[in-house]
């Protein structure tokens, strides 16, 4: 009997040792999130979208109101690491749908530790990064993160464009370093060399299947003559 309770006494101890591994729960997350590139001076919205994704996504179940496809992450609110992530379609009416199905609005995480609290980051192949503002309870069930809303968003108004009062996306960044700078100017030149017509593009940053002077001139607009950096955290 006392070699029984020495057992499970040692079991506990090894259970609550730093670094041994937690029980995880799903996160169901309801998300909304635009972005700017689409609604711009010749954008997407105009109808080319859906014939400029397909080239892209053939194959995949990309919704009709698709905008692009989106990176959603799940990110520790104690040192701001990465748990864990899931793609997502950015959709004309900002709320995301699942990526797999292109039907469902809850995006799922199932990484989550339980009695952790997890921020919502976004990312897109050349926009800026958001965040939400305030961490995500573990056992919160579904929940809605609304990042057109400056004060669910970190860093507010700094993240993002304001369009009409809601938060957009800022476009620009095309190598992922949470700024728009000089750096990003050279990717588009350099993407004119490598340019193959009407298609799906990084530096199509308006999103109607071309890379013309309207890119050019939104990137211009974007800068603002000043490097613009993402208030959104390191990893």
């Amino acid at each position: 009997m006392k070699n029984r309770n020495l057992g499970a006494l040692l079991m506990v101890a090894f259970l609550t040792l730093p670094g041994f591994a937690k029980a995880t729960e799903c996160i169901g997350l309801r998300l909304k999130v635009m972005l700017e590139g689409a609604i711009s001076p010749g954008g997407g919205y105009g109808g080319q979208l859906q014939e400029v994704l397909s080239l892209r996504f053939e194959g995949e179940n990309v919704p009709e109101d698709a905008v692009d496809a989106i990176t959603v992450y799940l990110r520790s609110a104690n040192d701001f690491s990465y748990v864990d992530s899931t793609k997502a379609w950015a959709t004309k009416n900002g709320i995301a749908k699942d990526f797999n199905t292109g039907l469902e609005e809850e995006l799922r995480f199932c990484r989550a530790v339980a009695g952790e609290a997890y921020y919502i980051e976004v990312r897109h192949q050349n926009h800026l990064a958001l965040m939400s503002s305030m961490p995500i309870p573990s056992d919160a069930g579904i929940f809605l993160v609304d990042l057109t809303n400056p004060s669910e968003v970190f860093g507010e108004k700094e993240a993002g464009t304001l369009n009409n009062n809601a938060l957009f996306m800022r476009l620009g960044d095309l190598n992922g370093d949470n700024k728009v700078n000089m750096a990003d100017y050279i990717n588009m030149v350099a993407s004119q060399f490598m340019y193959e017509g009407y298609g799906y593009h990084k530096a199509d940053l308006n999103m109607d299947g071309w890379v013309n002077e309207l890119d050019f001139q939104l990137f211009d607009e974007s800068l603002a003559g000043d490097i613009v950096i993402s208030p959104v955290p390191k990893g």
